[in-house]
């Protein structure tokens, strides 16, 4: 029974180990997709109501978030090299940098906080401190289906599975991340390619204290982004994104109190100021 343990034990740090150091086979999707993963990963909440990879930002240089009053978007400044690839995200408490290597994003760095990412054919695999994190690509989706925490002071030696989860497809678009320790979802999506419109659903929050969200993301007749955010069955954020050839120019944020049936609007509230976003293009 001893012999067993120990092998499996082996055979963990072998996988960590090829999963750390392989970085061939990579394609541009994954490349593409991981940095948005990045990003979402370092900003929860502004990541998911503040959609990138459904704008079209071709040929930007950078785009500037301008508002006064708007606690959500206060002066951020967004930043793409020539490729296209977003390398900087500049706040006024805080500054996301973003490192490539072979046109992958191998680091993302705040103040308080580094991501590193490897890759081994549609996995990316995200480590930070002892915790190492895989997450594999459906669509234009990463999905984590397993966390590990890594034995102090060794990078390639794992001591627990903290949480595993299995994918689960269906005909059509849409799939399931299912939790294997309770076989509840985790993560649902309408949609795994981000064909408007679609919906997502999960858990926000940590174990001790998590609550389900949903998003939901449309275009109106006039062509402009809706993202509505549910945050519980009587709360809901809607941003309203102007937008002007595929780009957004300003966003409105209402706030929506719900009845009972968690669709009715029974009140709202227009938060003050709509930010307006400019942009710089490269020659």
């Amino acid at each position: 029974m001893k012999l067993i343990t120990i092998l499996r034990q082996m055979r963990k740090c072998v996988v960590i180990a090829l999963l750390l150091y392989i970085s061939c086979g990579v394609s541009a999707q994954v490349k593409k997709q991981a940095v948005y993963l990045g990003f979402e990963l370092m900003n929860p909440e502004f990541g998911s109501y503040f959609p990138l990879q459904l704008f079209n930002l071709k040929g930007v240089k950078n785009m500037k978030i301008n508002s006064n009053e708007n606690e959500l978007f206060k002066d951020l400044r967004i930043e793409f090299n020539s490729k296209g690839q977003l390398i900087k995200a500049v706040g006024k408490k805080d500054s996301l940098v973003i490192t490539y290597r072979d046109n992958a994003p191998i680091k993302f760095t705040t103040k308080n906080q580094a991501l590193e990412f490897r890759y081994s054919g549609d996995t990316v695999i995200v480590m930070d401190h002892q915790i190492i994190a895989l997450y594999n690509l459906r669509g234009s989706v990463f999905l984590n289906t397993k966390i590990y925490a890594l034995e102090e002071g060794n990078q390639t030696k794992t001591s627990l599975v903290l949480k595993s989860s299995r994918i689960v497809e269906f005909k059509g678009d849409s799939l399931q991340l299912i939790a294997d320790q309770n076989n509840k979802p985790r993560y649902i999506t309408s949609s795994k390619n981000q064909i408007l419109p679609f919906t997502r659903t999960y858990n926000m929050g940590d174990q001790e204290q998590s609550y389900l969200v949903q998003d939901a993301y449309a275009n109106d007749s006039q062509g402009n982004l809706i993202v509505d955010k549910t945050l519980s069955l009587e709360d809901r954020l809607r941003f309203l994104f102007t937008m002007k050839n595929g780009r957004p120019v300003s966003i409105s944020t209402t706030r929506h109190f719900l009845s009972e049936d968690g669709q009715t609007v029974r009140k709202s509230t227009l938060s003050p100021g709509v930010p307006v976003i400019s942009y710089e293009y490269f020659n």
